[in-house]
């Protein structure tokens, strides 16, 4: 697959390349981007990242951040090639396939769901985060990985990662880790800008978080939630609430967590996360969702907050998920 990537880049017919990335972007997917447009741009491309949303606020010290497009769902665009990172399908970026005008598409993702939907789908559930497959690119490519691209990859590992804490580490992250420092990249701020600048009102929103906290099966399982209400009273943005099901899924003896937060009317987005046995995976598969064993999510649609946690305590409530 990295030979066929290589030969569509090289092509000197392809010139102008877009990398998109999922809607509401987390760190892999930002700094996986980035990390392809530095690539790209030592092969002197033309090259632009594009989002439909803005970009969470502890990110912003990335190399290249304030170069990426905000668009909205109908914006027409034109390239060559598009690069699609860690997106399960074309609808994943906010966008509508009608506008794309594009040559060839290189999907690129480490999720086990996805439409291969690219000319080239570079498809492996088995790698931590797409920033390593993007360093796998660097490196087939024969491509100098400069501080920035370091910064970047990192940055997309580290999250993906939880903080190298997830299953899906291995000796190989730790020695691409290695190799990004000889770079010059420096961890501790990196950790500092993503992990140590709380505001306000991501402190609101957890004392929300707690307010709201119920345990079930024997304090197994972990639900919380926050409101509409609850965002505009505290002006809570997407980056207060990153990390939410995580905290949940880290109080002792909790198996499954669970946090909900309104999307549209009448739906709500469900992030899942489990420890040891449970896979959130499965269950959010079947409806609609996606992600790893470990972390996931879907969307669900219900009357009230009351019908929905009904509903979620009872697909909980299946003994096959609990071995």
């Amino acid at each position: 697959m990295l030979k066929k990537i290589k030969e569509l880049i090289l092509n000197k017919e392809n010139n102008k390349f877009l990398i998109f990335m999922h809607q509401n972007p987390d760190g892999d997917a930002l700094g996986s981007a980035l990390a392809m447009k530095v690539l790209l741009e030592k092969l002197e491309k033309d090259v632009l990242v594009v989002s439909v949303d803005s970009i969470p606020h502890k990110y912003d010290f990335l190399p290249g951040i304030k170069d990426i497009l905000k668009i909205d769902k109908d914006t027409v665009l034109i390239a060559d090639v598009a690069v699609f990172i860690e997106s399960a399908n074309i609808a994943r970026v906010g966008c509508e396939k009608k506008f794309l005008q594009v040559g060839k598409i290189i999907n690129i993702d480490h999720h086990k769901i996805n439409d291969e939907y690219g000319d080239i789908n570079w498809l492996d559930s088995k790698k931590a985060a797409v920033a390593v497959m993007v360093y796998e690119i660097f490196k087939y490519l024969d491509v100098s990985i400069n501080k920035a691209a370091a910064e970047c990859l990192y940055t997309g590992i580290v999250t993906d990662t939880g903080r190298f804490q997830y299953s899906n580490m291995s000796i190989d992250i730790y020695k691409i880790i290695g190799k990004l420092v000889k770079k010059g990249l420096d961890v501790n701020y990196i950790y500092r800008q993503i992990y140590g600048r709380k505001s306000k009102s991501h402190i609101n929103f957890m004392r929300l978080l707690l307010a709201n906290l119920e345990f079930h099966r024997e304090s197994k399982i972990a639900i919380s939630f926050i409101t509409d209400l609850d965002i505009s009273e505290n002006k809570i943005i997407n980056d207060d609430i990153d990390g939410a099901a995580d905290f949940l899924r880290d109080i002792e003896g909790v198996e499954l967590a669970c946090f909900i937060k309104p999307k549209d009317e009448g739906l709500y987005k469900l992030s899942l996360r489990s420890k040891e046995y449970v896979s959130v995976c499965d269950i959010s598969q079947k409806f609609g969702g996606g992600g790893h064993k470990y972390a996931a999510g879907f969307e669900l649609k219900a009357e009230s907050m009351i019908d929905l946690k009904n509903n979620i305590l009872q697909i909980f409530s299946e003994e096959e998920l609990w071995g």
